[in-house]
């Protein structure tokens, strides 16, 4: 089966720029367009601006956090834009979201994760069906509630997963998983590690999605790439699942040395702590063709959805030629 390119749309960009950059990502030829959320734009109602700036492409969030929101609302506002979209599918792409964004953020206590995403799932599944809640779980509870279902192709379930933990319950459970800062080398055991997952679970292997983002500063400036990768990177390392993620890698000493930096409020240094070795791995840099011959190997590495996920310096810099993204 071809691997599916498809393009996120993600902060800084403005709402504007998002629907811009869809319609001509369309035209690139990319088959899907995902939108990200975190303090910007929300990824729900970006979807729908995307719906109606497209034709052909699917759309999925990746993701929207599973605390923030009750499966129902999360129910309703995919079957809405399921009915929407009328002849494609809406791919819900959840994650837990960290631990800043769930307590401090939104004033939430993060309380079994794990749980939480999987009875979020179970919830949905009853609600997309159409069926009255009736759900008493040890992290959440639903009674009584049906949806006034619109139709469409429906509606995926995708999980953001990190850990072994969330990757064998994503492969239990989900349409699909999104892997995200996985380097391309790492990939072929990772697919083969859930594919073994989900036959496990009892599915059939190819039954479960594997999407991994690969986030990509187009830019033939060594300097100004490097730059922008390291603002990139320093946006996930405070968070401990994301820096024990990066440790189970390999990269156990810069992600110490950051955190050392970070908790003092040092952030020249914990920036000065990410390695050359991580930008290489973690973050495609370069040229149009050098970014081009580094996606390319997380294409030959089994994956089902190389989502490309470019980082924008500011809110218009969508302005730049989508098709040199496109694999």
């Amino acid at each position: 089966m071809a691997t599916t390119r498809s393009l996120l749309l993600d902060s800084p960009l403005s709402i504007k720029a998002m629907g811009s950059l869809a319609g001509r990502a369309e035209k690139a030829g990319f088959d899907r367009i995902w939108i990200a959320e975190t303090d910007g734009p929300d990824a729900l109602v970006t979807a729908a601006l995307v719906s109606m700036r497209t034709k052909r492409v699917q759309i999925g969030t990746s993701i929207v956090p599973s605390y923030s929101r009750t499966p129902a609302v999360l129910g309703m506002a995919a079957d809405t834009l399921a009915g929407a979209l009328e002849n494609r599918p809406f791919i819900l792409g959840i994650g837990t979201g960290g631990q800043a964004i769930v307590e401090r953020w939104h004033g939430l206590a993060m309380v079994k994760p794990l749980k939480q995403i999987e009875e979020s799932v179970q919830i949905l599944r009853s609600v997309l069906a159409g069926d009255k809640t009736d759900f008493v779980g040890e992290a959440l509870t639903s009674r009584g509630f049906r949806l006034r279902r619109q139709g469409g192709e429906g509606v995926r379930i995708f999980l953001a997963a990190l850990g072994p933990r969330m990757l064998s319950l994503g492969s239990r459970i989900a349409d699909g998983v999104i892997l995200t800062l996985t380097p391309a080398r790492h990939l072929p055991e990772v697919v083969d590690r859930i594919r073994k997952k989900v036959t496990k679970a009892g599915r059939d292997p190819d039954a479960v999605e594997i999407v991994c983002r690969a986030p990509v500063v187009v830019d033939p400036n060594e300097d100004s790439a490097s730059e922008r990768a390291r603002a990139h990177l320093s946006f996930y390392l405070p968070s401990l699942p994301y820096n024990r993620y990066l440790s189970s890698l390999g990269y156990s000493e810069e992600c110490a040395r950051f955190l050392e930096a970070f908790s003092v409020g040092d952030r020249v240094a914990s920036r000065a702590a990410i390695s050359k070795r991580m930008l290489d791995d973690l973050i495609v840099q370069g040229s149009n063709e050098e970014c081009r011959d580094r996606l390319s190997d997380y294409l030959s590495a089994g994956i089902d959805d190389l989502m490309v996920s470019p980082v924008f310096s500011d809110p218009v810099s969508s302005e730049v030629d989508v098709s040199v993204l496109k694999p």
